[in-house]
This record gives C-alpha cells, sequence and structure tokens, in this order.
C-alpha cells in the first residue's frame, strides 16, 4: 500500500499544515544510506524493505521539518513530522510487517511511528499501535481540532461511542475525518470525536469526547449522557480539562 502524502489532503487541511512552522531543528530529510534494517528482518522481507525505506524519503521529502499543533485527543501538544538526518531504522512488527519512527512528540513517551501500510501509530518498545489510518488522517483530525477551539469539553468517556446513547445518530459523521481508527460527528454546536489511547492496554475502549461551541449546551447534553449511563467520572475529566486550547 502506498502511503497518503499531502496529494491526498482536503485544501484546508494543506492550508493548516502550510500555516504551520518548520522546526528550527531540521536540516534534510533521511537518505537510503541512512536507513538500516534491523537484523530481525530476514531476507525475504528486504524488497518490502527498500520500498519502505523510499517511502520514507518521499515522507520527509513531503512533510519533513513541520510542526504540527495538535489542540485535543491522544496526541495533544506538538509533533514534529519527518525521520530527518541520521539512522532511521526499520524494525519488524510481530504480525511480520515493518515500520519505522516518522515523528518527534514533544512530550509523549512513545516513539511515533508508521507502518508499511501506511498507517501512523505509536510505540512503547517493539510492538506498533496505531492511532490513524494514515498520515493524512492525521494531519485531518489536527485541522479539525483547530476549528473547535474555545468549545467547551463536556464529558470524556473510556468506553466507546455506543455508550454516549443517542447523541452520535443525532449528528453527521464526517466521513472524511473517519476511519478504522478516529472518527468525528458534528452538529452546528455539538461535536463528538473518538480515537484510539496511546497505551494498547486500553483495547478495546476508544477516548471518546463530547465537545459543544457554548457553555448553554452542557446541561441539556449531560442530561442525555446522564440517561445512557453517564456521571461525574465522565463529567469531571471534562471540568478539568474545561475548553479546547
Amino acid at each position: 500500500m502506498t502511503i497518503d502524502h499531502s496529494a491526498a489532503l482536503t485544501d484546508r487541511a494543506r492550508s493548516f499544515l502550510g500555516d504551520g512552522i518548520l522546526s528550527p531543528r531540521w536540516s534534510r530529510g533521511v537518505t537510503a544510506s541512512e536507513v538500516v534494517i534491523d537484523n530481525s528482518i530476514g531476507e525475504e522481507m528486504k524488497e518490502i524493505a527498500k520500498r519502505f525505506g523510499d517511502e520514507l524519503i518521499e515522507f520527509d521529502s513531503s512533510f519533513g521539518g513541520r510542526v504540527v499543533p495538535i489542540y485535543g485527543g491522544v496526541l495533544e501538544g506538538e509533533l514534529e513530522l519527518g525521520c530527518g538526518a541520521g539512522e532511521t531504522v526499520l524494525r519488524r512488527k510481530p504480525d511480520g510487517g515493518l515500520f519505522a519512527r516518522v515523528a518527534r512528540h514533544d512530550s509523549a513517551q512513545c516513539s511515533i511511528v508508521m507502518a508499511t501500510d501506511g498507517r501512523l501509530g505509536c510505540s512503547w518498545s517493539d510492538e506498533f499501535h496505531p492511532l490513524f489510518d494514515s498520515v493524512a488522517d492525521f494531519i485531518e483530525d489536527c485541522t479539525r481540532w483547530n476549528l473547535v477551539r474555545t468549545w467547551r469539553y463536556v464529558a470524556i468517556v473510556d468506553a466507546d461511542v455506543d455508550s454516549l446513547g443517542e447523541i452520535p445518530a443525532l449528528l453527521e459523521l464526517e466521513e472524511s475525518l473517519s476511519g478504522s481508527l478516529s472518527s468525528w460527528w458534528s452538529g452546528d454546536d455539538v461535536a463528538v470525536v473518538c480515537h484510539c489511547f496511546l497505551n494498547p492496554g486500553r483495547e478495546p475502549s476508544r477516548q471518546v469526547m463530547v465537545l459543544t461551541a457554548g457553555d448553554a449546551r452542557t446541561s441539556s447534553l449531560r442530561h442525555d449522557l446522564a440517561r445512557a449511563g453517564c456521571g461525574e467520572r465522565q463529567f469531571l475529566p471534562a471540568d478539568i480539562r474545561g475548553r479546547v486550547k
């Protein structure tokens, strides 16, 4: 599978990415001689590894050095995209695929990595834990968070979207932002977003957040959520967060 690059982005996401800054630490992208194949990768995978190395060089050409602000979700903070100059090691997943580090987060302790199928994820040791179906999906997600800045957190749920009762059904699924790993539902002044946790041990639960554009809807939304079984355990974390910064 070919990795999605900037051509796969919507105009809105391309503008968001273009408005970002280049990291002062960025000098150049990774080169073919700097892509190193881990010793655990057998001869039968060498051709796949070579093609993946070419994809990483293209990735750096498209995104290298871009600092992406992330205003919400499990990766909230800043992410500097790119393998960059120096050694990039291709590692083997337990299921046989390959992955490599392609970004640096400003606070997360895990590595931000990409697999040969284009999925973006994280790794705490030798595992690959997917977070987004593609790099393009990740950037689109960041773009969407940018549009809900100042919105209020209504509830933060450690479960799945079904636990929200009827609320998602009253909203429209944003298909361009939704895949197998992350999803958005939205209305005029309400949004629901669902992400995988960084910790693979939290599977199959998801981090589900309910947002509203104004304080007026908070009480009515929480009333509806309470009927679905939500309560202070879901409302208190939202109150602590306050608003999308």
